[in-house]
């Protein structure tokens, strides 16, 4: 069976998986990473459109270049967080992404991206809570290949943390261990900073 028709035959079953759409072979002025946006002090909430509408709260902006979390500029406990740009598979497989976060988080591949909602999201981790995780569907991802992809983090007082992961399914050895190693993988457009 081939990866585009997107089942691939395993011990206990099938896997069965879905496309995202968005695919494209390059994209304009490519610079490695996801951007990252950050608004201190407002809370998204679990708004997938808050950035676009709220440029002037972003507090500061970089790329990320190998993982999609929290990191040591987040010491506010009230912030917003934004990643876009594309994830480009090192293998052609099936895939399958999760978050682990505190509070909501919300994860967007392929054409939904562009246009997310909090119904078409792939990873729905959304509202207030402690650490928790959740987990998308299966996709079929081509290697070399760009897909649109956004992450959405928001946390509203207390503790914080995200952390994004990957899983790659392969014939004869099943998934594998999640990783949040995204080196190599992940790329936005210079010119637009994201898509």
């Amino acid at each position: 069976m081939s990866i585009h028709q997107a089942v691939i035959a395993a011990s206990s079953g099938f896997i069965i998986a879905t496309s995202p759409g968005g695919d494209q072979p390059s994209i304009p002025q490519e610079e490695v990473g996801l951007w990252r946006h950050k608004a201190n002090g407002v809370s998204s909430g679990d708004d997938p459109t808050w950035f676009d509408f709220n440029a002037g709260q972003i507090t500061y902006s970089y790329n990320t270049v190998a993982r999609i979390e929290t990191d040591a500029n987040d010491t506010t406990q009230v912030f917003s967080l934004e990643f876009k740009g594309y994830f480009k598979p090192a293998a052609t497989g099936i895939y399958k992404f999760r978050t682990l976060s505190d509070d909501g988080s919300w994860l967007w591949i392929g054409n939904v991206a562009l246009d997310p909602s909090t119904q078409n999201a792939n990873v729905k981790n959304g509202g207030a809570h402690g650490q928790q995780y959740a987990i998308s569907g299966n996709f079929a991802l081509t290697q070399n290949l760009y897909y649109p992809l956004r992450v959405l983090m928001w946390d509203a007082g207390g503790g914080w943390m995200l952390r994004t992961e990957w899983s790659l399914y392969t014939q004869g050895s099943g998934w594998s261990e999640w990783s949040d190693d995204f080196s190599g993988q992940i790329f936005y457009n210079g010119a637009t900073y994201g898509f």
